[in-house]
């Protein structure tokens, strides 16, 4: 690399980290949330490191933090090197006999309500060599970026270069508070509805609901499907839910039956890199039948009395 002048220019890989936090996510309080550290201090590390190079890393424009051209040959070898290191860590631990370590899972907020808790509960008792790390959200980032080593999806075809396993479908049902009088479909538009924000507009939920011309009636709109369920359960109003929530409601009654286009898959996701790793696949083997067994609840088959 023509940047390393003298040895006080050498680089070393809490440098190069930095550098491809911030080329990654475009900024520095991104980038600190993400090496576990501070705006200031990674703001002071990158002049620092500018400084040793003598050459301008990025360039901050409105739409964040940009790689200069100096930047970019080195965020190219750091990557190459972040793969090296991943790929090592992986065959070290692919040598391992007994399923023991972290395993880093992520998972949608509204299976983590009710559902994995036991699971996971009994997965301790099975593997107690094994420590969870949990984090919940619907983004695949973190699976791609090697931050998850499992990750629980809904929805349709996952992608090629993950492996996939399928459990089972998942029914979504329209429900409204069970205090209210018995209600047919056509009176959707006069009722209030609590529902995702425009965070969430890509769930096909939402679109509907939108097409439907419910938003003029939302009185409630957050950005977890967990809290519209919750707003749902204390009598806020209508919503749309997956039934192994809604029907887990006490107070809420369904509005017909589940809807096809609503209706989705259950996944487990990894990555090929990890198929040799035994804590991850002690984990998959185990966390697999305990989701199926909730199949009935899942595809709506298990209506709340």
């Amino acid at each position: 690399m023509q940047y390393f002048k003298n040895e006080q220019a050498r680089l070393d890989w809490d440098d190069l980290r930095i550098i491809l936090a911030v080329a990654r996510t475009g900024s520095l309080n991104q980038a600190a949330l993400a090496l576990g550290s501070s705006h200031p201090t990674i703001f002071r590390r990158v002049r620092a490191i500018e400084k040793k190079l003598a050459v301008a890393l990025f360039e901050h424009k409105r739409s964040g933090y940009v790689p200069t051209a100096a930047a970019s040959e080195i965020i190219a070898v750091a990557q190459q090197i972040e793969e090296d290191i991943h790929r090592l860590e992986l065959g070290i631990a692919g040598l391992d006999e007994k399923p023991t370590g972290s395993v880093r899972l992520t998972s949608p907020d509204t299976l983590m309500f009710q559902l994995l808790p036991p699971i996971f509960a009994g997965m301790q008792q099975q593997l107690p060599g094994i420590r969870l790390e949990v984090s919940t959200g619907n983004s695949m980032f973190l699976l791609e970026k090697r931050e998850a080593d499992i990750a629980l999806r809904a929805g349709g075809t996952p992608p090629d270069h993950l492996i996939a396993r399928r459990v089972c479908d998942i029914a979504s049902c329209i429900y409204y508070p069970a205090t209210w009088p018995k209600m047919h479909s056509s009176e959707m538009t006069l009722r209030p509805w609590v529902m995702t924000d425009a965070t969430l507009a890509h769930l096909d939920s939402a679109r509907w609901q939108a097409a439907q011309g419910l938003l003029e009636q939302a009185v409630f709109r957050c950005n977890s499907l967990s809290n519209v369920a919750s707003a749902a359960n204390a009598g806020m109003g209508m919503a749309i839910l997956p039934c192994y929530l809604g029907d887990r409601a006490p107070a809420l009654k369904r509005l017909g039956l589940p809807m096809e286009e609503f209706r989705s898959t259950l996944w487990i996701l990894s990555h090929p890199d990890l198929r040799r790793v035994r804590r991850i696949n002690a984990c998959i083997e185990k966390l697999q039948p305990a989701l199926a067994a909730h199949q009935q609840l899942f595809e709506g088959n298990l209506p709340a009395a």
